[in-house]
């Protein structure tokens, strides 16, 4: 089909590619994936979680002034890094 089209190689494979890169952008879907340098590697989704949830509970316990479910929470967050490191 192309090939009769034109006779520069170079406007035949550009062509091409240009048609592979179109039906690999529809096909595959693209996610983003948030990696910051910093980030150590074992940080993943439960690490994170187990982050928000002591934020979360510091953020309540200095408001109501009961700081016990902030102890639990950077319990769990410890345990969960500890478990995280040994994998």
């Amino acid at each position: 089909m192309f090939r009769r089209s034109t006779d520069d190689v170079s406007e035949f494979t550009e062509a091409v590619v240009g048609f592979i890169g179109k039906l690999v952008d529809d096909t595959i879907p693209r996610t983003t994936i948030k990696k910051f340098p910093n980030q150590k590697p074992w940080v993943d989704k439960t690490i994170c979680e187990a982050l928000n949830s002591r934020t979360a509970a510091y953020n309540a316990g200095i408001i109501s002034g009961n700081m016990d479910e902030y102890k639990s929470a950077a319990y769990g967050e410890r345990r969960a890094v500890r478990e995280v490191k040994r994998r």
